[in-house]
């Protein structure tokens, strides 16, 4: 599934504004995305770039090298543990990690993932040093976090099953009595094994496709192949429309950004 580059940027923007200004990453296993967000807009967005163009940026040095007010990295793990938080014990913590299968070379980090459950994960800490070292001022996030919260505050009807589609990857969340029962996440190569995961998570969940609404995010628009792949087998499916907790500068979609913006939620 071909999904190249693509640089989306503001004739109105200019980079010496930058120390005002937010950069917000999702760094993933193969590439990234980010965007820069000035006086409460996103001015600048970018997506699937290889992560040799973050380590040491070149076609992008102008954006990836100046100096932010605040830069939050979002990483987005293959393998995490969620906990609830009444049943969080400091001592346990070596146990949780366990269930990660942790290399000697990767760095588990944790987080509270919203009011009653944390989510511990971990990252190969080969690129998190380097933009650490870049950046002064900086937070490193789940990037699954900020996206999780925006729904939270706006729709949790418990026949709602929130997907956000990014290259080869999809998330998937489920709320029911305003409270997170369901998070996890699949690699795929066509659309026809994005339908197979999402039902399957839907026959997991016990969810009846007559009363089922699927809501989508991420790398998908009205009518292509994967809303109408979806749609096929679902009865209800709907491109999300959460607010964004910025204005938007650029040419993107509200839903291609939503969990990317929704990363400000998280300071």
């Amino acid at each position: 599934m071909a999904n190249p580059s693509k640089l989306y940027f503001s004739d109105h923007f200019s980079i010496e504004n930058a120390k005002y200004s937010t950069l917000l990453l999702q760094v993933r296993k193969d590439d990234f995305s980010f965007a820069i967000i000035f006086q409460n807009k996103l001015n600048v967005y970018g997506r699937y770039y290889p992560l040799q163009e973050l380590a040491d940026p070149k076609d992008l040095g102008e954006f990836l090298l100046q100096q932010y007010q605040q830069v939050i990295i979002g990483l987005t793990p293959d393998v995490f543990t969620i906990v609830p938080s009444e049943l969080y014990k400091e001592d346990l913590i070596a146990n949780y990690a366990r269930f990660l299968d942790v290399s000697p070379h990767e760095k588990v980090y944790k987080e509270q993932l919203d009011n009653e459950n944390l989510i511990f994960y971990k990252d190969a800490d080969q690129l998190t040093p380097v933009l650490t070292q870049r950046h002064k001022y900086y937070k490193i996030i789940s990037y699954h976090k900020g996206w999780i919260n925006a729904i939270a505050a706006n729709e949790q009807n418990w026949q709602n099953l929130f997907l956000d589609i990014q290259h080869n990857r999809v998330s998937l969340v489920y709320f029911k009595n305003n409270k997170l029962r369901f998070l996890n996440g699949f690699d795929f190569n066509s659309r026809e094994e994005l339908v197979y995961f999402t039902a399957l998570v839907a026959n997991e969940l016990h969810l009846s496709q007559n009363n089922l609404k699927l809501i989508l995010s991420g790398d998908v628009t009205q009518g292509d192949e994967f809303h109408l792949g979806l749609n096929e087998f679902f009865q209800r499916v709907e491109i999300s429309q959460t607010a964004l907790p910025v204005e938007l500068s650029v040419e993107a979609l509200p839903q291609q950004v939503l969990a990317l913006t929704s990363l400000l939620k998280c300071v």
